[in-house]
């Protein structure tokens, strides 16, 4: 996976996150030395709708749909219904085994 698609992962995860969690990141972007134009951009990723097949576009092999799996996975509160929705709707996107899915979650968590 490249930087640019792990950065698109890591921006749609964000954007599940509760108001309160979002102002926080923008707070921290905002107060980052970005230029202003890598600012703007980043906050306006970060308030625009989550979209699950554009995040499962950006695998193009299956190692890579393991790979945005996991990078939502590790960012993702297993404890919140809404994000393990989110989970099972990628995981689906991505054309991911069930069985797999359950061992990489078992993984991830058991070291989280």
């Amino acid at each position: 996976m490249d930087a640019q698609a792990l950065l698109d992962q890591l921006l749609q995860s964000g954007k599940k996150l509760a108001s309160r969690e979002r102002g926080v990141i923008e707070a921290r972007i905002k107060s980052s030395n970005l230029d202003p134009t890598t600012t703007e951009i980043l906050i306006d990723e970060i308030q625009k709708p989550l979209d699950v097949s554009s995040v499962a576009a950006t695998a193009t092999t299956p190692a890579n749909a393991v790979e945005v799996y996991l990078a939502s996975l590790l960012v993702t509160d297993e404890a919140s219904a809404l994000e393990r929705h989110y989970l099972a709707d990628l995981a689906v996107a991505l054309k991911l085994e069930p069985q797999l899915v359950q061992r990489l979650e078992a993984e991830a968590f058991a070291v989280g």
